[in-house]
């Protein structure tokens, strides 16, 4: 990660996508190829399930574009934690 903000929804859904694939291959073995696709529909779903109280999906990325509390390593954190 270079910056901890980003611009768009694309650069955000980029962005947790290659974090979830990266946290799932340190937390579990790997059973074969998992898609970007099949991991990006994952990720956005931990992202929503993580920021359930405070907006979901639409608070986190907020939270990545003006990082009122860490950006994207905010976003990361709450992840791991949901």
């Amino acid at each position: 990660m270079n910056q901890v903000t980003v611009a768009s929804a694309l650069e955000f859904n980029q962005a947790i996508t290659g974090f979830y694939i990266h946290l799932m291959r340190h937390i579990q073995s790997p059973d074969g190829h998992v898609s970007w696709e099949a991991a990006s529909a994952e990720a956005m779903d931990r992202v929503e399930n993580a920021f359930h109280n405070v907006g979901g999906y639409p608070a986190a990325l907020a939270e990545a574009k003006a990082a009122t509390k860490g950006g994207l390593r905010y976003v990361f954190d709450v992840m791991t934690d949901g």
